[in-house]
């Protein structure tokens, strides 16, 4: 008879440590670690922040699209190199910055033959060697209102 009883309090607390750990799941980082993105990709503001801690780069012929509200945060010596597309064009805000006050970033990097649009961002705290928080290199990245 106490068996029954048991089973039937433990499906409740089941279900509720269930939707508490899809509650926080849903809600975390995304990590970009030394990431070569080869397919049109998009990085939503759906209740997380991106977090770069290594080398992404973005290649020829392929466009990285950052939604309207993303917060992408960098470790220290992380970055993103354009060869292909970065497109980050909001109407609010999206906010490109370090994960750790400790942290040097090193920028955006748009090298010869990509292309991009940068509109509504702001970029602090990338600090590498040219002092800049965007690198062009033969690109001419359109910049507007950041």
């Amino acid at each position: 008879m106490r068996r029954g009883k048991m089973q039937i309090g433990l499906v409740p607390s089941l279900v509720v440590v269930s939707m508490l750990l899809g509650t926080a799941l849903a809600w975390a980082d995304t990590i970009h670690e030394n990431e070569t993105i080869t397919t049109n990709t998009t990085w939503t503001a759906a209740g997380n922040d991106h977090i770069v801690t290594g080398y992404v780069q973005v290649s020829s012929g392929v466009t990285l699209t950052i939604e309207d509200g993303c917060i992408v945060k960098f470790d220290n010596g992380a970055s993103i190199s354009v060869y292909g597309t970065l497109n980050a064009t909001g109407t609010s805000s999206i906010l490109f910055t370090r994960r750790d006050p400790a942290d040097e970033w090193y920028g955006l990097w748009f090298y010869s033959g990509s292309s991009g649009t940068l509109e509504y961002c702001t970029i602090e705290y990338a600090t590498y060697s040219t002092g800049y928080g965007i690198y062009a290199n033969g690109a001419f990245p359109t910049i507007e209102h950041c």
